[in-house]
């Protein structure tokens, strides 16, 4: 009997469906054969044209054609093509495109824009203003596709508006100037005067300042006015250098000096304080020491120290003083004694 007819049966029949569909995929991934290239890199400045994106692969000397994306322009000194090259790589992709720039956004009046970098698509600029403005605005933008394929800034430029303070506080008795028609910017001042009579105690000018660069306040509390009056100073065993007078307003000064014999204690020069007082305080004037050497026949040296307190003290104390003056009359008697003894 001769044999039947021989059966081809196809390699793809006896596997199953599933490790049909796995072998077909894998045949699929294997790179191209020598000679040959795949799908190039993506670019991120362009992306192939429609003919070249729908191939997979591509023989040697091939060419793909790129077109710019969104935000580029064409560079017209490099080629937009890619070549397919012996060893199955895509030559090298030039600069053929290259970022749009964005539009001057001009000055920032009292401010500044500040960017790292060149003003073209993708950068970003931030805006600040001068010490004692305060932005209004966005303090940064993008440049990003605004229209079509235009490119533009993402936020417009910013205002940068002088910090205010609010009007300054009154004073009783006084006042300040206003040369700013009610509108007190950062750094502005105000000028106190007090009406006739009254000192101004405190500064005279306040300023207009900021702490946190948004708010704006006054440098310190204003003056305030008042009636001062000092009485001429009286100074025991001294007097004044400049001439007297029934009494002195505030922050008029005098200086003093002992008389004869008497030495200052304290400071020469006073002036009249806000409390109708003198400051630092009255100096007082003390008699200078004298010292009396006796010698006697013998090697003895006999010395007695004679110092009169201050007439301020001695006033307080008058009967003290007369007892160390008859103590003194004592040891000034023995000493005579002893002397008139020895001759």
């Amino acid at each position: 009997m001769s044999p039947g007819p021989r059966r081809v049966i196809s390699a793809l029949g006896l596997l199953r469906p599933s490790s049909s569909l796995l072998l077909l995929s894998s045949l699929m991934n294997l790179p191209p054969a020598l000679g040959t290239c795949g799908i190039p890199e993506r670019l991120p400045f362009a992306e192939m044209t429609k003919e070249s994106a729908d191939q997979k692969n591509f023989p040697e000397g091939a060419t793909v054609t790129y077109t710019c994306r969104p935000g580029y322009n064409r560079n017209r000194y490099f080629s937009p093509t890619l070549t397919c090259l012996p060893d199955g790589t895509w030559s090298k992709a030039t600069a053929f495109c290259e970022k749009k720039r964005c539009p001057n956004l001009g000055e920032l009046v009292n401010g500044h824009i500040n960017f790292n970098e060149d003003i073209v698509f993708g950068s970003t600029i931030s805006f600040s203003c001068d010490e004692g403005f305060l932005l209004i605005g966005q303090s940064e933008s993008i440049c990003e596709i605004v229209h079509e394929n235009q490119v533009g800034w993402s936020a417009p430029l910013p205002e940068c508006q002088a910090i205010r303070c609010l009007p300054p506080p009154d004073i009783a008795n006084g006042q300040y100037t206003d040369n700013f028609q009610g509108f007190f910017t950062y750094g502005s001042s105000v000028r106190y005067t007090c009406d006739k009579t009254y000192s101004l105690i405190g500064e005279e000018f306040i300023y207009c300042t900021t702490k946190n660069m948004k708010d704006g306040e006054w440098n310190g509390p204003p003056p305030k006015c008042k009636v001062v009056r000092c009485n001429s100073p009286d100074l025991p065993n001294g007097h004044l250098i400049s001439g007297r007078r029934p009494f002195y307003t505030y922050k008029e000064t005098v200086i003093l000096e002992c008389d004869s014999g008497f030495y200052l204690e304290g400071e020469e020069k006073i002036s009249c304080g806000a409390d109708n007082i003198w400051v630092p305080g009255m100096p007082q004037c003390k008699a200078v020491v004298q010292s009396t050497t006796i010698r006697t026949s013998t090697t003895t040296t006999i010395t007695t120290t004679t110092k009169t307190t201050s007439s301020s003290s001695a006033s307080g104390s008058s009967s003290s003083a007369r007892g160390k003056e008859n103590q003194l009359d004592t040891i000034i008697s023995v000493i005579t004694l002893i002397i008139f003894t020895q001759i």
